[in-house]
């Protein structure tokens, strides 16, 4: 039950109606910005007349120079009484009643275009379900309560990318004048990651008498020209940087040697063509 796409620009003061990560997001401009609310709705018949009532408010309010720039009016009931509680208690700054989910739909929504479907429905959708089940608070006034839950029940590594992710979200939420400063700025510097705690661990070089092996059979090899420049980074027990000069050259040549490993010294390289060659 998708939203009705629309080839015509959307004129001054019309509310349109999308789906951001499975739920109903309403989108205008005013003031010269571009906003984006999300209605916290799943995209069904009835959530969207609820979304076209909350939509034609916003027009009316627009019509009526009667808008609400906190958009507290226009927000579901249960994010209202949030925040009118949160006010009488105390003098609260505009980045309080913020809702980090709010403003990761907002910020996918503008990556859209230059993001693959796959960036999409990969790393954003796993930040939007960091974001939405996972995380006990989400107002950019407790980020730091969100840096510390992170920390207690992520990986550094994991912790130090979804803060990172975090920060440019509100960076680009500070440009597009959504909130005023970034409550996350420098926090994934500040997580040290453990020594050789990457993405490339598992890449390790060949033991001594594989590699020697290899060389051997380089060297043996009549048809070994192409392969001049793969000797050096074997030496060097790189077997990261050796299968790329092996790919550049050709990807058949690569299948030759193995074949010719193979054939004259009886090992198999199946392991390594698993994890060190073939995720370059």
């Amino acid at each position: 039950m998708g939203s009705q796409k629309s080839n015509k620009k959307a004129s001054k003061g019309t509310v349109q109606i999308k789906t951001s990560n499975e739920r109903l997001q309403l989108v205008f401009s005013f003031g010269g910005k571009r906003h984006y609310l999300s209605t916290g709705f799943t995209d069904t018949k009835a959530n969207r007349k609820l979304a076209e009532m909350k939509a034609k408010q916003i027009e009316l309010d627009i019509l009526c120079n009667n808008f609400d720039i906190t958009l507290v009016r226009y927000k579901p009931q249960s994010q209202q009484d949030i925040f009118k509680s949160s006010a009488s208690d105390e003098e609260t700054s505009p980045e309080s009643s913020v809702s980090l989910a709010d403003l990761w739909d907002s910020y996918t929504e503008y990556k859209k275009s230059s993001l693959s479907p796959s960036t999409l429905a990969k790393d954003y959708k796993k930040i939007y379900r960091c974001i939405n089940v996972h995380l006990p608070v989400k107002t950019l006034d407790k980020a730091v309560g969100i840096r510390d839950w992170l920390i207690a029940n992520r990986s550094p590594l994991s912790a130090k990318k979804i803060l990172t992710q975090f920060c440019a979200c509100c960076n680009w939420a500070v440009k597009s004048q959504l909130i005023e400063e970034n409550p996350f700025e420098g926090m994934a510097s500040d997580i040290k990651l453990p020594k050789g705690d990457s993405q490339e661990t598992d890449i390790n070089p060949f033991s001594v008498e594989e590699r020697d092996c290899i060389i051997s059979t380089l060297c043996w090899a009549e048809s070994r020209a192409f392969l001049t420049g793969v000797l050096g980074f074997y030496s060097l027990g790189d077997t990261h940087l050796a299968p790329v000069a092996i790919t550049v050259s050709s990807e058949y040549c690569f299948l030759l040697l193995i074949k010719l490993i193979h054939n004259k010294f009886q090992i198999s390289l199946t392991k390594y063509a698993k994890t060190s060659i073939l995720k370059i």
